[in-house]
This record gives C-alpha cells, structure tokens and sequence, in this order.
C-alpha cells in the first residue's frame, strides 16, 4: 500500500484513528495523503439500536506512525504501586512492560496487575491469575502477542489491551502490596503518537 510521509496504515491494535462524522462528504475509502484510509460501517443492528438495513460509514484519519521507544523509569519507593502518566498531547500503545516484584516476608499473595486508569476510571486492566509468595523476587512481563506462563523467578501473560490516552496512568502493581514490597526495573516498550 502506498505510504505518505510519516504516515502508515496501521490494522491491529496499534490503529488510531479521529472520528470525522458520519455525513463526512466521502462516502467510499477516505484518501489521506496518498494513504488510503479504510472506512468502518457499523450499523445500528450492531450497535443495539432498531434495526436498519442501512450502514452508516464512519470515516477515520489515521495518526503519524511512530518507532518503538523504551521507557525505564526510577523505581516507586517501597510499597507503592509503579504509575506513569501520559503527557498532555499524547496517545501511547503498549507493546510490552516488564518489571521485578520483590515481595517481602509478610505473608500475603500478591496477585500481578497494569492498568490504564485516570482517577476512578479504568479504560482497562489485565493481570496474572497466580499469585507471588512472600520473600521472592519474580521478574514480570505483559506484551502483545504472548501466552501466560509462571515459573519460580519470571512470569507473564497478554496485555488485554494497549491503548493508553493522553492524561491516562499506566500502573503496575498488587492489590496486596505491603509496606516491605518493592517494584524495580520497570521496562516500557510503546509507540508514541500525536493526539488527534
């Protein structure tokens, strides 16, 4: 397919896209550039309203591609949760993140989740189903395009998602933390895009 300047047609989850209206004044692929930008009809049947055999094209402009960056934090103090917040402007998808939970001697299970959140608000959040013991350190990893897996020293498991909107907080951590735990050598692998 025929590529512009700084941009790219983009089919999985990486895909970002502004809503440009359903009365937009194409009705067949919109063209950008000289990428041609795919258009979705997603009827009401689908959407749960009455039915109606007409679609309705929603048209979408793609953003700038970007190259994988690798984001490596100071680690949060002692007992905290890992959270890095997505500048103002900025959309980012995570491709993989990765850190070592060093649980202390209390005793506790402490079960592994990231999340993309703002407040109150979870846009979404994925974890691992079997917990970590006391007084270990486990090295964990969640990414695009993996199965779950658990040894005694590493574990991880798919992100459910990868979308994470400008003024969203990734985080990382248990519910169960305690005062003792320790989150280090938080790794990001994300592609950064312009916010529409």
């Amino acid at each position: 397919m025929p590529e512009a300047a700084g941009m790219r047609v983009m089919v999985d989850q990486g895909a970002l896209g502004r809503y440009l209206g359903e009365n937009a004044a194409e009705q067949g692929p919109a063209q950008l550039g000289n990428v041609i930008v795919p258009v979705l009809d997603i009827s009401p049947f689908v959407l749960g309203a009455a039915m109606d055999p007409a679609a309705r094209p929603i048209l979408v402009e793609l953003a700038p591609s970007a190259r994988l960056q690798v984001l490596t934090p100071a680690n949060p103090a002692a007992g905290v949760a890992f959270s890095v917040t997505v500048p103002s402007g900025e959309h980012w998808f995570v491709r993989s993140i990765g850190y070592v939970y060093t649980s202390s001697g209390v005793a506790a299970n402490r079960y592994q989740l990231i999340e993309a959140s703002v407040g109150a608000v979870v846009l979404w959040r994925t974890g691992h189903p079997t917990p970590q013991n006391p007084g270990v350190a486990v090295h964990w990893t969640a990414q695009l395009g993996v199965g779950q897996w658990r040894t005694n020293l590493d574990g991880g498991w798919p992100l459910g998602s990868t979308f994470v909107p400008s003024g969203y907080q990734l985080l990382a951590y248990a519910r169960e933390i305690q005062a003792g735990d320790q989150i280090s050598n938080v790794r990001i692998v994300y592609e950064r895009h312009a916010a529409l």
